[in-house]
């Protein structure tokens, strides 16, 4: 960090950096952490019009986030950043670009003639008013070196002092920023692995092997049909597509319908919608659990007119049980799961939905739970299940 040798510049840096410090744990989202920041600079006399940040992403659907502060507007506007912008000209003709790749700070004088072939953001700046613009490196242990740019309207520009304050204040910035990062990817990558609701638990505290909670809940489980001689007489890039895409098909309605995804098993799905045990008819969650398998259906329908050649189709399995949910594995490798008869039951099920008109089967209690029009395939014995079990198809 750069020393400060003079008595006012300290106190303007103690300053903002008190901010900095006190208000890390009170800002959820960094576009209202960006924004205080910006203005606690102008506050101390830095002449700033133009902020921006931006961040790599350990994320599945973002490569990078990109945060814009603008004293005009007043206040930030994040964009998310996808995976592939990295072959654009908008990032390789980019001051973030030589940023990311470890290089030193960025410094245009924008009321001066244009370079050749310099970074196309300046032309727009240009147009802001903006006659004063650095990017410079913000570094973070996680992510890598991050990029915050600065850009001002003052005809004299920033000062040496500005300059020496922003970098001074800046370290206490990237300092408080990356302790959101890192809880912010610890979410990130606890709700795409574990599901939303069993991250939260373990970011709570429910870590140890054999820490389990009884609940009931409807569950719900889906297997694809034909994948064994698919994967066999394809490349297992096109079997990862394939596989991809059917998964999207049947996780997006069970997740907006307020199902948890609790696992992928090779070609099958295991989801939970938790309910209450005293809802004997008419229960909203095992509502919401049709409403999702029927949608499910519909989709893979789509999916298979797109390529009638594959003949995809999948079952879906409802039931309503007890369950156990919690850590279970080996000492230092945990699964967070559900076990239990409910789960080995609604497993045992799924293969008669090639019987049924629309590949969805549930158990007689969940059709007694759900209280919709149901037609039954009789009393079956399963697999592993000690009494025959009814099992039936909505009407």
């Amino acid at each position: 960090m750069i020393e400060l040798k003079d008595k006012g510049l300290r106190e303007k840096a103690l300053q903002v950096s008190e901010w900095l410090l006190s208000s890390r744990n009170s800002y959820g989202r960094h576009s209202l952490f960006i924004d205080g920041y910006a203005r606690q600079l102008r506050d101390v006399g830095i002449p700033l019009d133009r902020m921006s940040l931006h961040l790599r992403q350990l994320n599945p659907q973002l490569r990078a986030r990109t945060f814009l502060w603008n004293r005009d507007a007043g206040g930030t506007v994040e964009l998310g950043r996808q995976y592939g912008i990295e072959v654009t000209d908008v990032y390789l003709r980019s001051p973030v670009r030589p940023i990311f790749e470890g290089g030193s700070a960025i410094e245009r004088r924008l009321n001066e003639p244009p370079a050749e072939d310099d970074f196309l953001i300046l032309e727009e700046l240009r147009k802001q008013g903006i006659v004063h613009y650095l990017m410079l490196p913000l570094p973070l242990w996680v992510l890598g070196p991050a990029a915050i740019s600065i850009g001002t309207r003052e005809e004299e520009g920033f000062s040496a002092d500005d300059l020496a304050l922003v970098e001074h204040t800046n370290a206490v910035f990237g300092t408080a920023l990356e302790l959101q990062e890192t809880r912010q990817l610890a979410r990130t990558l606890l709700d795409t692995y574990v599901g939303r609701n069993a991250g939260e638990r373990i970011l709570n505290g429910a870590i140890r092997r054999g820490i389990t909670e009884d609940i009931h809940a409807i569950i719900f489980y889906c297997d694809l049909r034909n994948f064994t001689p698919f994967s066999e007489s394809n490349d297992q890039a096109r079997v990862v597509e394939v596989l991809n895409r059917y998964f999207d098909a049947v996780a997006e309605p069970v997740q907006r319908h307020g199902g948890e995804i609790l696992k992928f098993i090779g070609d099958g799905m295991l989801a939970i919608y938790p309910c209450p045990a005293n809802h004997v008819q008419n229960c909203t969650a095992a509502t919401a659990a049709l409403a999702a398998a029927r949608e499910a259906q519909a989709a893979m329908e789509a999916l298979a007119a797109e390529e009638p050649e594959l003949e995809l189709a999948c079952g879906i399995a409802l039931h309503v049980g007890d369950v156990q949910f919690g850590n279970i594995g080996a000492l230092d490798r945990l699964d967070f799961t559900v076990i239990g008869p409910a789960v080995n039951l609604v497993t045992r099920i799924e293969p008669f939905s090639k019987e049924a008109p629309g590949r969805i089967v549930v158990s007689r209690e969940f059709a007694d739970r759900e209280g919709s029009a149901f037609e039954s395939l009789g009393v079956q014995s399963l697999k592993g299940i000690s009494e025959p079990k009814e099992i039936l198809f909505p009407s």
